[in-house]
């Protein structure tokens, strides 16, 4: 028996994107660079009887036409969304302890697309949803 240990080379997009050749990778940036797709995992319903986090989590995949927003606003657009669909972002563990109903941060599309391989998500429920805003201002599923 041999041991072999191989080092492969992988090209990597802007936003987290894996490639086998530069080519593809370079294509991917400049359609990205059009449209602006940036990831997002929104952890909801937290355990407001022992305050042991999470019970759900949200993976979002934003779509905005580059010259409608840049990145700075992306985030909170989609705070603005989870205000509308959770409501307040502070909730009470057992009346008293004060915990984020939900909360938003950026991931990467790898993290996207197999979401089993982050150990924070590992076995928890999680759903997906895709969002656009057409006019910058306010998102829509898709």
């Amino acid at each position: 028996m041999k041991k072999i240990q191989k080092t492969i080379e992988v090209f990597v997009s802007e936003h987290g994107q894996e490639f086998d050749n530069e080519g593809d990778c370079i294509k991917a940036d400049k359609e990205d660079a059009k449209t602006l797709q940036r990831y997002f995992k929104i952890n909801h319903h937290p355990d407001l009887t022992e305050g042991l986090g999470y019970s759900d989590i949200l993976l979002v995949k934003v779509k905005i036409e580059a010259h409608r927003m840049n990145d700075a606003l992306i985030k909170e657009r989609v705070e603005d969304y989870c205000y509308s669909i959770f409501g307040k972002q502070v909730a009470f563990v057992q009346g008293v302890a004060p915990m984020k109903y939900w909360e938003v941060f950026p991931i990467t599309i790898n993290e996207f697309l197999d979401p089993r391989a982050s150990p924070e998500i590992g076995i928890k429920r999680f759903d997906r949803l895709d969002l656009y805003a057409p006019t910058g201002r306010k998102l829509y599923p898709i």
